[in-house]
C-alpha cells in the first residue's frame, strides 16, 4: 500500500492522527477536500481510502452533493474490494453504503467514553485491536443502524454501532480516534455551540483531552497499522 487517498468533509476536519499513523507507516495521505468542491476519485485512483469526519447529517444529501455520490463510491469499493476505512462521517456514509441506514439521537456524545468491543470484533484483524482500548474521544449526534448481515464490533453505552466490519476489505469507526490537542482546538473554534447544547464544559473536555491524548495516539498508530497490514 503506497497510495492513500482521505475525504475531507470540512475545512476544520484534516487527517489528524490518521495522517501520523500512515505517515509511520511509511504513507503520505493525499487530501481530497469534498467540501471545497473536488471531484471524487474511481476506486482504481489509489490504492486505500479514507473517509473522514464532519459535523454535517450523514443523511443531507441535499445540502451538500458530494454526500450520495460517495456512498455510491465506497459501495463500489466495497464491491470491488478496495480497502476503504471510514471515520465517525465517514462509517454513518459506510453504513448506508451496505444498506443500513442513519439515526438523530439528541443526546449525542462529546467526550471521552469506554467503548465495549463485541464478539464481532474477536480476531477481527483491525478491529481486535479494540479489546483493551482506552476511552476513545467522540463528537457526534448521529447513530448507526446495520442490516442484519452486517453485525456491530463495538458499542458505547448510548450508541450500540461504534465499529463494524463493512467488507472484506472496509471497516468503520464511530469514534474519533485521530483527536490531538491542535484538532480538538480546530473543532472547538469551528463549532463552539456545541459545549453548551451538549452539557460539557470546555475547559474541563480540554483537559482531558490534553490528558489522555498519548493513549489515543498509540491506539490510533495501532488501528492504522493493523489496517495498512491487513490491506497490503
Amino acid at each position: 500500500m503506497r497510495h492513500v487517498i482521505a475525504f475531507r468533509h470540512a475545512p476544520q476536519e484534516d487527517p489528524g492522527g490518521y495522517g501520523e499513523a500512515f505517515a509511520a507507516c511509511g504513507i503520505a495521505l493525499e487530501l481530497v477536500s469534498l467540501d471545497a468542491g473536488a471531484a471524487l476519485p474511481e476506486p482504481v485512483d489509489a490504492d486505500a481510502f479514507v473517509s473522514l469526519g464532519g459535523p454535517m447529517s450523514p443523511a443531507d444529501d441535499t445540502d451538500h452533493p458530494w454526500m450520495a455520490p460517495q456512498v455510491a463510491f465506497l459501495a463500489a469499493c466495497i464491491e470491488a474490494g478496495v480497502p476503504v476505512l471510514g471515520a465517525c462521517l465517514g462509517a454513518q456514509l459506510l453504513a448506508r453504503a451496505v444498506g443500513g441506514d442513519v439515526y438523530e439521537d439528541g443526546r449525542g456524545e462529546l467526550g471521552w467514553f469506554p467503548v465495549e468491543v463485541l464478539p464481532a470484533a474477536l480476531g477481527d484483524p483491525v478491529l481486535g485491536g479494540l479489546r483493551g482500548s482506552p476511552p476513545l474521544f467522540q463528537w457526534h449526534r448521529w447513530g448507526i443502524r446495520l442490516p442484519r448481515s452486517v453485525p456491530a464490533a463495538a458499542r458505547t453505552e448510548r450508541f450500540p454501532v461504534q465499529a463494524f466490519r463493512a467488507g472484506p476489505r472496509a471497516w468503520a469507526v464511530q469514534f474519533h480516534c485521530e483527536v490531538d490537542l491542535t484538532l480538538f482546538d480546530r473543532w472547538a473554534a469551528a463549532q463552539p455551540g456545541d459545549f453548551a447544547a451538549f452539557g460539557v464544559d470546555l475547559a474541563t473536555l480540554r483537559a482531558e483531552t490534553e490528558q489522555r491524548a498519548g493513549a489515543q495516539r498509540r491506539f490510533v498508530h495501532d488501528l492504522v497499522a493493523r489496517f495498512v497490514h491487513t490491506c497490503s
